[in-house]
């Protein structure tokens, strides 16, 4: 009688540790199989570079679509602070697309070229510079967003040259080559722009540490954009 019970408990507790397996075994794949055939956030790299032509530095924004199927892109750009700097409608004229939203496809990217000279005149406003980020919202309302803190710090390092009364370049800052040197292997990557200067990729603290700095910052400054 004992026997018999010992092998029916047994034969309860492998059921169960089988059970149990197969259904961990069927999330894993179901976690697996939503990330690969679903829609899911953009995935965005920023960087600063120095046109070839002009001499003059440009913001470039690349939105890649990681997923199999296309993203609707309904809104594109900056958060600083509280304000949205908004720029679709210049990559729609850069895409040369006439369409509510803009649309990036399967294991496709999209570029969006913004004038520097136009963020620097706006952050050199503010005392003091704080996070940057770049932004995408698609049609499904997924806001994905990454910190922009190379542009931080090359606006930090124009606003003092701009106090100096000199110009922040490659050719006559020794800082400014410095951060170029430090991002070599960055610019081999981008073979189209060889004097791209500098690249951010998404952070895990990305929301927290905008949220908690921009309650901070909208205590010591009103400024509106």
């Amino acid at each position: 009688m004992e026997k018999e019970l010992r092998i029916y408990l047994i034969t309860i507790v492998s059921l169960f540790v089988l059970s149990l397996i197969f259904v961990l075994y069927i999330l894993i794949k179901n976690a697996i199989f939503q990330k690969t055939f679903s829609q899911g956030k953009l995935d965005i790299k920023a960087n600063v570079y120095v046109d070839e032509k002009t001499f003059n530095k440009q913001i470039k924004i690349v939105v890649s679509n990681r997923t199999i199927n296309p993203i609707m892109i309904r809104s594109i750009g900056f958060i600083y602070r509280n304000e949205r700097i908004e720029i679709i409608d210049i990559l729609k004229q850069q895409e040369d697309v006439n369409t509510k939203f803009v649309t990036c496809l399967s294991r496709d990217s999209i570029n969006v070229i913004y004038n520097y000279s136009g963020m620097y005149d706006f952050l050199s406003n503010y005392k003091k510079i704080n996070k940057i980020y770049v932004y995408t919202i698609d049609t499904l309302g997924v806001d994905t967003r990454i910190n922009f803190r190379t542009l931080k710090k090359i606006v930090k390092n124009d606003k003092k040259a701009e106090k100096k009364g000199t110009n922040l370049t490659i050719n006559n800052n020794p800082k400014f080559d410095n951060y170029y040197n430090e991002e070599k292997e960055d610019v081999k990557e981008e073979k189209e722009m060889p004097f791209e200067l500098f690249r951010d990729n998404p952070t895990s603290k990305e929301e927290s540490d905008y949220n908690d700095e921009t309650n901070i910052d909208d205590q010591n400054d009103n400024s509106i954009f």
